[in-house]
């Protein structure tokens, strides 16, 4: 019996220190079944993204390995980063965990940081490591993209100068969803109003299109032009109306200069048989489509010697034409009056600066001037309307006067939907809706 006492009594020293030796873990992991979780990856990503730091420390005590991955290859920084718990994704960057496993998926905690306006997540990923310009293909995404998508702007701020090359569709998306303050940002980075993203569409297109008025106004304010272009020859305002946004699309037009004053356009003969009445001539006019007027060539480049242009549209083989003031765009009744170097701060006092050179053209056919933008399809003034008489295609432009017979006819109005027609001499008024 004794000798059995003695046994026990030298054993126990031995036992109770392996039992202390396995003590903290197997405590951290009862401690994690006591808030509630499985000691499972699983829910290891759950507490990140939740913020229970507490129980995050708890999980890596208990052996759980910072950067371990779930079914569908997310990191607990990558939840942490998306929920904007930015503590718990500088704890885990900070025991060594990586926010990246493969090549391909390298940046996800960085795009789902932006998303979520994080910025305590952004500075740490970046501080690890992470390549700001990452672009996810499967969502054709980058940091910088989400982030204005979703009007963060002092994230936009900390990664425009970090992803340049996506300012432009970044200035979009953040005009589109009147984010005015990312907007801001980006055009103090440097983002060009006139520079169209890969769309086709400039910031101020989208925004018209998408009703934002707020954000039309300040790319307005900053440069944009409401004049321009897209390769179908729609307006910013045009993109309104066609959206609905009737009231929008009539503050842009209110904003459009005056055009230069045009001496009154030659009288044309009256195609067709002679009409009886204004409401005559109307019926013999098949409407088919408006469009802003539209010219083949745009200017590239502007001097105080002369004016670079190219022909629309381009083709590879094409070069760019030099002219200078008084000669003509070949096969065009355009001549140059003058090239006007302008270079404008985006904002005031800013050292950042966008071209907006200008060159003026003259029509000595009809009298009428062109003020063109330096790399910037530019509407001319009013619209044309492409219509069919006695069946024969013609385009019918505002201002345009006919003799029909006893009647002078003028085109007094071409808007997206409707062409007016007036008597010279009266207050008769025929209207012609185009079809949607």
């Amino acid at each position: 019996m004794i000798r059995r006492m003695l046994m026990v009594i030298l054993l126990c020293p031995l036992l109770a220190g392996t039992a202390c030796r396995k003590l903290p873990a197997d405590r951290a992991r009862e401690r994690v079944h006591a808030a509630g979780y499985a000691y499972s990856v699983d829910d290891f990503l759950r507490a990140a993204a939740e913020g229970r730091e507490a129980v995050v420390l708890d999980f890596l005590e208990a052996g759980m390995r910072p950067d371990v991955m779930d079914a569908a290859g997310q990191t607990a920084v990558d939840r942490a980063a998306a929920a904007g718990q930015g503590h718990i994704a500088r704890l885990l960057l900070s025991r060594t965990a990586k926010p990246w496993k493969k090549e391909e998926t390298s940046g996800a905690s960085l795009i789902a940081a932006a998303r979520s306006g994080d910025m305590e997540s952004v500075n740490a990923l970046l501080g690890a490591g992470v390549p700001p310009d990452f672009l996810d293909p499967a969502e054709d995404t980058t940091p910088l993209l989400e982030a204005a998508r979703h009007g963060h702007t002092a994230i936009v701020r900390r990664m425009a100068s970090l992803d340049p090359a996506h300012v432009p569709d970044a200035l979009e998306e953040s005009a589109s969803r009147n984010h005015t303050g990312a907007m801001a940002a980006l055009l103090e980075a440097g983002a060009d109003p006139l520079r169209s993203g890969k769309s086709g569409l400039t910031a101020l297109m989208r925004a018209a299109r998408d009703g934002q008025q707020a954000a039309a106004e300040l790319l307005v304010q900053r440069g944009a032009l409401i004049t321009a272009i897209d390769s179908e020859g729609r307006a910013a305002a045009d993109f309104a109306e066609a959206a609905g946004h009737r009231e929008l699309a009539a503050v842009l037009r209110s904003q459009i200069p005056s055009a230069p004053e045009a001496t009154e356009p030659p009288l044309t003969a009256w195609e067709g048989d002679p009409p009886a009445s204004l409401a005559d001539a109307a019926a013999q006019i098949g409407a088919r489509l408006t469009r802003p007027r539209r010219w083949p060539f745009t200017v590239v480049a502007v001097t105080e010697e002369g004016v670079g242009i190219r022909r629309l549209p381009p083709s590879e083989t094409d070069s760019v034409l030099a002219l200078r003031p008084g000669e003509s765009v070949p096969g065009t009744p355009w001549k140059l009056r003058r090239g006007t170097p302008k270079a404008p701060s985006l904002i005031p006092g800013s050292p950042r600066r966008t071209d907006q050179s200008e060159a003026l053209f003259l029509n000595p056919e009809t009298g009428e001037m062109l003020l063109a933008i330096r790399g910037c399809l530019v509407a001319g003034p009013g619209r044309e309307a492409v219509v069919e008489t006695d069946g024969q295609t013609r385009v019918l432009q505002e201002s345009d006067v006919f003799s029909a017979g006893e009647l002078r006819i003028r085109v007094a109005e071409i808007s997206l939907r409707r062409i007016v027609l007036r008597e010279e001499s009266g207050p008769g008024e025929a209207v012609l809706e185009v079809p949607r």
